[in-house]
């Protein structure tokens, strides 16, 4: 059988939760924008990784903004291709050379 509350019953309820109502409230918009920030990061990235994936090795991920293991992965995602592009680069003047018959340049295993 549902409880149901006489009307100075319920208005005790309501002005005793006000301030626990408010909080969650406060709580669930500072959980929505740090979604929000998140998935902005995300995207971000994502586009960053298809353009590596697509052969541009100068996408970077730009304006982190956020702490925390997502932030470590945008920086990780930056490293990781600042490496590989430096290795390209590297092995492609080391090949160039080596296509002219000069072997003085070797390859650069980090860049």
């Amino acid at each position: 059988m549902p409880t149901t509350l006489n009307p100075s019953t319920r208005e005790k309820h309501t002005e005793a939760t006000d301030p626990a109502i408010e909080l969650l409230k406060d709580q669930l918009e500072a959980a929505n924008r740090k979604l929000a920030q998140y998935d902005e990061m995300l995207a971000k990235a994502s586009v960053v990784c298809e353009a590596a994936a697509e052969g541009d090795l100068e996408a970077r991920v730009t304006g982190i903004n956020v702490d925390g293991h997502l932030g470590n992965m945008l920086h990780s995602i930056n490293h990781l291709l600042d490496l590989t592009d430096a290795f390209v680069r590297e092995s492609g003047a080391a090949l160039t050379f080596a296509s002219e018959e000069k072997f003085f340049r070797r390859v650069l295993l980090r860049g």
